[in-house]
């Protein structure tokens, strides 16, 4: 997970009086300290909010509450948030590298890792434009729709490929 990237977005957007709060879930590996540390450092750390490991009961109403999921990640190419957001209707901000941004295929607002100024526009843009966040949600539903076609033998071979 990439949560200085995002406090670095949010850090750009509380600049220009823009306060978005971020949800981190999941399970602390020992870099938490270090995250809110971080976070305190830039006077961000009352708009982070760590809620632990999620359980499914409550993924839905995290996604359907969220401006975006937001997930900078190196890691994939497959990756079962996304496709949780897009079969929810919560815009997707995803990283813009090989396989991952394959794997959204034009329903994400992708982002350059090296520069969190580009997740920075991409939040104040679906701040201040339904039209996009409504585009984004549409493009979000075909694309699930376009995977869901392939047969669950081939995604099973891919992902195990992978």
């Amino acid at each position: 997970k990439n949560h200085v990237y995002i406090i670095d977005a949010i850090t750009k957007l509380k600049k220009k009086g823009i306060l978005l709060a971020v949800i981190f879930s999941g399970a602390d590996k020992g870099n938490l300290e270090y995250i809110l540390d971080y976070a305190r450092k830039f006077d961000v750390e009352n708009l982070i909010h760590y809620i632990g490991f999620a359980p499914n009961e409550e993924i839905y109403y995290l996604y359907k509450q969220s401006l975006a999921l937001v997930m900078p990640s190196y890691f994939g190419p497959t990756n079962i948030p996304p496709l949780e957001a897009f079969s929810i209707g919560t815009p997707v901000i995803y990283s813009d590298i090989d396989g991952l941004r394959e794997q959204v295929e034009g329903a994400a607002l992708l982002c350059d890792l090296k520069n969190s100024g580009h997740l920075a526009n991409h939040l104040e843009l679906l701040i201040n434009s339904s039209e996009k966040r409504t585009d984004l949600i549409e493009l979000g539903y075909k694309r699930l729709e376009e995977l869901q076609k392939c047969s669950i033998d081939q995604t099973l071979i891919k992902i195990f490929d992978d």
